[in-house]
């Protein structure tokens, strides 16, 4: 066979496998198989779940003050009736640290906009904890947390919430994936996608629960995403009750949180050297450096902030 007829043939093959894909791909489109039909149920559900949380959800916006000019947007939402919104505290740091310079305004799915002040910070784990400045003339939705008796299971399926990238409220779907290994603090290991301003959002079980709230994301992988878990949230909502807002900048209060996690820190790396002589190890060395729990050495690459 000369290299005309060879190529001839190869060309009409190639042809035909490609009529042939798109025959059965018109054949896919034309009857639904059980994948699309689970795939829709998928969707059903999260549609459920975020039409359930639409009136809890808010987008809050750090403004310059005395201007419409916006510096920095998340995400947050409702955790009690009288106004109180949890979100990260990445996102409104500006606002924290410079608040002659900086005013905080949430926004809701419909439109509704209103002032919110700083009730507490919680550094060390990347929360906030807000409030409202038309609490006193409404009366507001609220999401729930999950009951701690009642762990997530390898798998289980979540839902994030969020405006990613300031165009619109949105819910991902992903996957709990447990813990995150060699995490100085806890973190859930979202198998989902994250985005910009979806920092702050609340992550939700079926029952439309909070597990859990946006944080992060890995820039060189994909759907791989973090969460604070909800214990936390829960947590500093107790605390901050009845606290009053913060008046001045929050440089002290940021400063004690970092001075704890210094403390923490030394602590564990103390506890793990002592481990290591008295198993007779040296410890595990890489680049003439220490590896203890919660740090990474070779190839670590930090997590991007959603906001």
């Amino acid at each position: 066979m000369n290299f005309r007829r060879w190529a001839a043939t190869l060309l009409g093959s190639w042809c035909a496998a490609t009529a042939w894909a798109q025959t059965a791909a018109n054949s896919d489109a034309s009857g639904p198989t059980p994948a699309t039909s689970a795939s829709a149920s998928v969707s059903l559900s999260a549609r459920k779940v975020y039409e359930q949380a639409r009136s809890q959800l808010v987008q809050v916006r750090t403004v310059l003050k005395g201007r419409a000019s916006q510096t920095s947007v998340g995400f947050g939402f409702f955790v009690s009736n009288d106004g109180l919104i949890v979100s990260n505290f990445h996102v409104l740091s500006e606002a924290a640290l410079k608040p002659d310079r900086h005013d905080l305004v949430y926004v809701t799915a419909d439109g509704r906009e209103a002032p919110v002040r700083i009730l507490r910070i919680d550094v060390l784990h990347d929360l906030a904890l807000l409030k409202a400045g038309d609490a006193q003339t409404r009366s507001f939705d609220a999401l729930g947390f999950r009951d701690e008796a009642r762990p997530l299971a390898q798998g289980e399926r979540i839902y994030s919430l969020g405006n990613p990238l300031d165009v619109g409220f949105a819910v991902t779907e992903g996957n709990y994936n447990g813990m995150v290994q060699r995490s100085f603090y806890p973190q859930i290991f979202f198998g989902g996608a994250l985005s910009g301003g979806m920092s702050g959002g609340p992550a939700l079980d079926q029952e439309g629960r909070v597990v859990g709230v946006n944080v992060a994301r890995r820039v060189d992988a994909e759907q791989v995403s973090f969460l604070v878990p909800a214990t936390f949230a829960a947590a500093l909502l107790q605390r901050g009750r009845v606290a009053r807002p913060l008046e001045t900048p929050a440089h002290a209060v940021v400063s004690e949180h970092l001075r704890a996690h210094r403390e923490l820190l030394t602590e564990r790396f103390i506890h793990h050297r002592r481990r290591a002589v008295a198993s007779g190890r040296r410890g595990h060395r890489r680049h003439g450096t220490v590896r203890s729990p919660g740090t990474r050495t070779r190839g670590a690459r930090p997590a991007l902030c959603v906001r």
